[in-house]
């Protein structure tokens, strides 16, 4: 519009060539508003002949005036003008405000979009109509699989896709090692399936892949190189430090016992602990005749009868079956601390340095972690609707 009011106004001619030549597509717009596209050929006499349209536009010193250039002078622009382009078909905003904008498209927000390029506003062209892979009538509700989130409107497509799950739920993985002919219906299976033929040159230990005996050796190096985001306890490899997040920390996770109805983070530990439940004796000791519940009802037994384990005091010498008793000993006898208790969630630590540490994740939580119990959570829905949430 400057541009056009410098010609008209002060025979200037240099500000619109220059626009032509570096914004091109602002030109287009004004060409198609005017409808200038309709003719095959155009000059900038047609854009003085329609710029009375443009009556938001002024002079420097605020008055436009209507004087159309000589005839020579036209002629002497129009030689400058570069080949226009032709009419593409994209239909491009009418100069308006954003606010304009908003208004015509408050109905169908995604019809308006912005060009990257200079942040123009364009119209989207309609999308074309869903059409079926294989053909065949669009039904007017979609058919919904039963087995994940996919849907489609037409028959074919979906017979297709359940013949998928079909296939999938039927395939089978069988062993590629000579000599070997196990069969397996999932991929975990058949991965966790190996003949061990990596072996540890520390401690011999056979792996059957790559992967898992360089977990190992990780293992064996002890760097503890990756960190929790919570608790900043170190672990060897990822995998280890992903299963103690997920075990330790996510809240959402939990193995309920069916009888009792306790919660445990780890599902060997609520199967342990529903044979306690049971009257079945399945652990029988091979020292003396006494039989148990649980393997670890078993372990305790061994290691305090048997192998008479002891814990011993460290400032009288006095032994003790268990750490509970030792601690108890210590704290009463000697008056020295050896728990140390956070008050908000109970947790009990040996040093009050790590007590410290913890209390510092109370009064700072992570995005999604409860502050009282901290656990974490994989939405805000689900900690907004946790039990703890009440304390800030």
């Amino acid at each position: 519009m400057n541009s056009l009011v410098k010609l008209n106004q002060y025979k200037n001619s240099t500000p619109i060539v220059d626009l032509f030549a570096s914004q091109s597509n602002l030109v287009q717009t004004v060409i198609k508003d005017l409808d200038l596209c309709r003719k095959d050929s155009f000059s900038v006499e047609d854009l003085l002949e329609e710029f009375p349209r443009y009556d938001m536009a002024f002079s420097e010193d605020g008055v436009l005036k209507q004087e159309i250039p000589n005839q020579d002078q036209g002629e002497s622009f129009a030689e400058e003008l570069p080949n226009l382009p032709i009419d593409t078909g994209t239909i491009y905003a009418e100069e308006c405000t954003i606010e304009e904008l908003q208004e015509l498209t408050k109905d169908n927000p995604d019809l308006l979009v912005t060009d990257s390029s200079d942040d123009y506003p364009v119209f989207k062209k309609n999308k074309p109509p869903i059409k079926s892979k294989y053909g065949g009538r669009k039904l007017d509700k979609p058919l919904q699989c039963p087995k994940c989130p996919y849907s489609t409107y037409f028959k074919r497509n979906f017979h297709t896709h359940q013949e998928v799950h079909k296939k999938r739920e039927t395939r089978v993985y069988a062993c590629k090692e000579p000599g070997c002919t196990e069969v397996f219906k999932t991929y975990r299976k058949y991965k966790r399936h190996g003949h061990q033929t990596f072996i540890c040159d520390n401690c011999g230990l056979r792996c059957a892949s790559k992967a898992s005996l360089k977990g190992h050796l990780a293992r064996h190096a002890m760097k503890l190189e990756h960190k929790c985001p919570y608790c900043r306890q170190g672990y060897n490899t990822k995998e280890d430090l992903r299963l103690h997040v997920r075990h330790q920390h996510l809240g959402t996770i939990s193995y309920s016992c069916e009888i009792c109805e306790m919660s445990f983070n780890r599902k060997s530990i609520r199967d342990g602990h529903l044979l306690t439940h049971g009257k079945s004796l399945d652990f029988p000791c091979t020292m003396c005749d006494k039989k148990f519940k649980t393997h670890k009802y078993l372990q305790k037994h061994i290691n305090g009868v048997h192998k008479k384990l002891q814990f011993t005091c460290s400032y009288c010498n006095a032994d003790f079956r268990t750490t509970y008793l030792r601690n108890n000993h210590i704290e009463c006898v000697h008056g020295i601390q050896t728990r140390f208790v956070c008050g908000v969630c109970v947790q009990t630590f040996d040093s009050q340095d790590k007590l410290d540490s913890h209390r510092a994740r109370h009064e700072n939580p992570h995005d999604q972690e409860c502050g009282k119990c901290l656990a974490v959570f994989t939405s805000k829905d689900l900690l907004g609707s946790h039990q703890c949430i009440t304390y800030r």
